[in-house]
């Protein structure tokens, strides 16, 4: 479901909960994964801003030969293998930018928020919602990971009907306790 089709009531609450995290409100009620989300994005402008600063260092300006390099490969295709260096800035650009773009969206909302009316599961415009009265049972995991011992708490909450919410959201687990149905099963 999108966002945008949620009664107003509910929309706005989900867009007020993510606007006070933003602000560092305590205690918050929405955890963002939109670092995850983007990692793979921040790997390729990483490569893209690499290869134009190395095309740079190497060749000097670009835009001179992006236009040399167009006007040659369209008399000669196969012209364009034999000039990777100029490609690579051609794709350099485009890839960097969509990386940019990625990040950018992914920042607008990803994650978990608990509100009044459910939990609640971002990605960018589309939203799950398990509603409180739903909820059949909440498991809470938490465990270690890495040499540097970082600690993560996995959380799974099942409706009724078997539909599931997982995530690593927990800075929300006191706020969800004290909201899900006393009939729901609570794993720890």
């Amino acid at each position: 479901m999108r966002i945008d089709d949620l009664p107003a009531v509910e929309r706005d609450e989900i867009r007020r909960v993510i606007a006070e995290s933003r602000r560092k409100v305590a205690p918050t009620r929405f955890v963002s994964n939109a670092d995850e989300a983007s990692f793979v994005f921040y790997v390729l402008l990483v490569g893209a801003i690499g290869g134009l600063v190395a095309y740079a260092v190497v060749f000097g300006n670009p835009i001179p030969q992006i236009a040399r390099f167009w006007r040659i490969t369209l008399d000669n295709p196969t012209y364009f293998l034999s000039d990777p260096a100029t490609a690579a800035v051609q794709l350099g650009l485009p890839v960097g930018s969509y990386a940019l773009w990625r990040i950018a969206a992914n920042y607008r909302g990803n994650g978990w928020a608990v509100t009044s009316f459910g939990f609640v599961h971002l990605i960018r415009s589309e939203v799950r919602i398990a509603r409180y009265p739903d909820i059949t049972k909440l498991e809470i995991s938490r465990g270690v990971v890495g040499q540097a011992r970082r600690n993560y708490t996995r959380i799974s909450v099942t409706t009724r009907d078997g539909w599931k919410i997982d995530g690593y959201a927990g800075q929300l687990v006191g706020e969800l306790k004290l909201r899900v149905p006393p009939d729901a099963k609570v794993i720890e």
